[in-house]
């Protein structure tokens, strides 16, 4: 060989580990869903995805979506198009269960009608808001010919389901439905008959509800009623955390009318009762952080008009900022480890002043 190519050759060979390299730095691209794509967990096998929400992924490589689905199926003689919703997620092994989907009212069956987007941690929890339709009436074992409708509660919760305690689960233990078996005879009872779908979903064994709305909020001493969950997270440790908004009533002056109720009688008389309140009270929406602890109770971190020692002073807390985010940093876990479920939040004080407060669970 040529002293002329040596010097070329060494080039060559001290390139070969750099284009090595950047050859291994090229990701991999893989479509995950998409819309036409079959759907686990359907009781149709035409049923295909039409569109998607807002996926969850998290550090497992795990993604948890809401989606539409839209199927056909034939009832009697006609071709009926069904469109209805569901949440998925991925279990460790990669496969992708259905959680949770939406139904129709048959009378018997509780049913939920509408979801938020999902969270997803690494301990293959999901969490959603969701809400449910709820039979109150209790219909007979045989209903022929009965066209009354029994009226339904509707509850908006904040459900977690842990699915994946191995790697074998199954749409068939995550979401198990009733076969419908009947004939198109009017003599047949109702719940049998087949203008009715063949395949009906139950209500979900393996979801929480961890509170409601309309529901006491925990760590208040007087009555506060959750009225919205704002924002939701779930890190690894403990369970949900909550940004909610609460109803409540404060106290905004002394009734200088009230009549303090009188001692007992001595002598056997009924002795009057006051009928005025010693307060005047105002109805308010109050913001608070509210997360679950390792045993799933939940807890009250932190609200407006709480206070906070800051300093050596008892401070009034105006507002909170929690679980937001701004563009161009959206997604971020700005509020909390998701390793620990440790909360960290802003506080803005009746005096204008702030603070930056550190949530540290034991």
């Amino acid at each position: 060989m040529s002293m002329r190519l040596l010097p070329l050759l060494f080039l060559l060979l001290a390139l070969i580990p750099t284009l090595e390299a950047q050859t291994n730095t090229v990701p991999q691209v893989t479509i995950t869903f998409a819309t036409g794509d079959s759907v686990p967990g359907a009781t149709n096998t035409n049923a295909s995805f039409v569109s998607f929400g807002n996926p969850a992924f998290n550090t497992l490589n795990g993604v948890a979506f809401q989606a539409t689905v839209k199927e056909t199926d034939t009832v009697g003689s006609k071709l009926v198009t069904n469109t209805w919703i569901g949440i998925w997620a991925d279990d460790v092994a990669g496969n992708r269960n259905l959680i949770v989907r939406s139904g129709s009212y048959f009378g018997f069956v509780s049913y939920f009608t509408s979801f938020s987007d999902p969270v997803y941690n690494n301990s293959n929890a999901v969490a959603f808001i969701g809400t449910v339709t709820e039979p109150t009436i209790e219909l007979p074992i045989e209903w022929k010919g009965h066209n009354s409708t029994p009226s339904p509660s509707i509850t908006t919760g904040i459900w977690t389901s842990q699915l994946f305690q191995n790697t074998n689960a199954t749409s068939a233990n995550v979401f198990p439905v009733i076969t419908f078996y009947g004939t198109n005879t009017p003599t047949t009872n109702w719940w049998t008959n087949t203008t009715f779908p063949k395949l009906l979903p139950q209500f979900p064994s393996n979801l929480t509800m961890v509170t409601s709305l309309g529901s006491q909020a925990p760590g208040y001493t007087n009555k506060a009623t959750f009225s919205s969950f704002d924002r939701i997270a779930l890190p690894d440790q403990g369970g949900v955390v909550l940004l909610a908004t609460v109803s409540t009533s404060v106290v905004i002056g002394t009734n200088p009318n009230y009549i303090p109720p009188l001692p007992p009688s001595t002598n056997g008389d009924a002795m009057p009762f006051a009928i005025q309140q010693p307060f005047y009270y105002k109805s308010q929406s109050q913001q608070g952080i509210w997360a679950q602890d390792t045993t799933g109770t939940l807890q009250l971190i932190t609200h407006q008009g709480g206070t906070l020692n800051v300093g050596g002073t008892n401070k009034t807390i105006a507002s909170l900022s929690f679980l937001n985010s701004a563009n161009p940093i959206a997604g971020q876990t700005r509020s909390f480890n998701q390793d620990t479920g440790n909360l960290f939040y802003t506080a803005k004080f009746t005096d204008g002043t702030q603070a930056g407060v550190k949530v540290i669970f034991p």
